[in-house]
């Protein structure tokens, strides 16, 4: 007799126990209001309070971007997987929309989220034609919003909410964040590290508010990924954003309300000519990951 051959999980399996009876008021963290399923990697990844499921971070190779981010790997484009010692990257805001005037930072939206343009650039005249600065008009936009990192930094030192470990993070962030800003005023570079240095004052500005504004303000977060039903849980107690993800055996009588392709956010993937050396390859959850690019950062950045 022929043996039977095993079923090949499909995305719309996740639906199979739909009809239990649950709605959404009643789901677990078990479960989900919306699932996907990645066939390359047999998981499925489950998500409670939100619309739509992200692809994870990959264990692809990381190197640096044409735009002077990290691609999927970077925390203030797209979400990570949850570690404690980075846990402020899952409350890191969103990029806003078009018209989105209900966002708490829609205001930053050309200086935060924006990517450098050769108008920008101000390239020298003299022999040295490749070097250049920063146009007074988009660095003005960046000395802003230092000044408002600043402001709410000075008034979180003297809080007694926050520990003392939280305020190391916020003196030695803002203290690199002032260092671009000035440096970016007078001292004249190659557009490549134009780039690279405006990607990281964005970077670090979304880093500070994410710890500064998060607990006085409800925006839209970056949220994180998990295969913790714990972290999950508290994730979703707190109002941020978590996909959990499973291997695909572990799906038994998990209740999914629908099914649907993960979203692949539009990120510059394209890498600058010549490459710069790969930071980091390896499991995308590790720490190591967001070690090894600080330090690429702060190698390139020198300071």
């Amino acid at each position: 007799m022929a043996m039977q051959q095993s079923h090949t999980f499909q995305l719309q399996d996740l639906l199979s126990n739909a009809g239990d009876g649950k709605d959404e008021e009643n789901l677990s963290v078990n479960d989900g209001h919306i699932g996907t399923y990645i066939e390359e990697h047999k998981i499925f990844i489950t998500m409670l309070n939100g619309s739509f499921i992200p692809c994870p971070p990959t264990v692809m190779e990381i190197l640096l971007h044409e735009d002077g981010h990290f691609g999927h790997h970077d925390p203030t484009c797209a979400p990570q997987f949850f570690n404690a010692k980075f846990c402020h990257f899952s409350v890191i805001p969103c990029h806003p929309g078009p018209k989105d005037d209900t966002h708490l930072y829609c205001n930053w939206l050309d200086t935060i989220w924006y990517d450098v343009v050769d108008a920008d650039i101000i390239y020298s005249t003299g022999y040295l034609t490749h070097i250049s600065l920063l146009s007074w008009k988009v660095h003005s936009q960046f000395q802003c919003a230092y000044n408002y990192i600043d402001e709410c930094s000075s008034a979180a030192h003297s809080s007694k909410w926050f520990s003392e470990e939280f305020n190391v993070f916020l003196s030695i962030w803002c203290t690199c964040l002032k260092a671009l800003v000035n440096r970016m005023r007078s001292v004249m570079m190659d557009s490549m590290t134009i780039c690279v240095q405006v990607a990281a004052m964005q970077s670090y500005w979304l880093e500070l508010v994410a710890g500064l504004d998060y607990m006085e303000h409800y925006q839209p977060l970056m949220g994180t990924f998990t295969v913790n039903l714990d972290v999950a849980e508290q994730h979703i107690r707190a109002g941020i954003p978590v996909y959990l993800i499973r291997p695909v055996d572990q799906f038994s009588n998990q209740v999914i309300l629908k099914a649907e392709e993960p979203v692949v956010f539009p990120l510059n993937t394209s890498l600058p000519s010549p490459p710069f050396p790969v930071i980091y390859k390896g499991d995308p959850s590790h720490p190591q990951k967001f070690y090894a690019i600080h330090q690429f950062l702060q190698i390139f950045n020198t300071y």
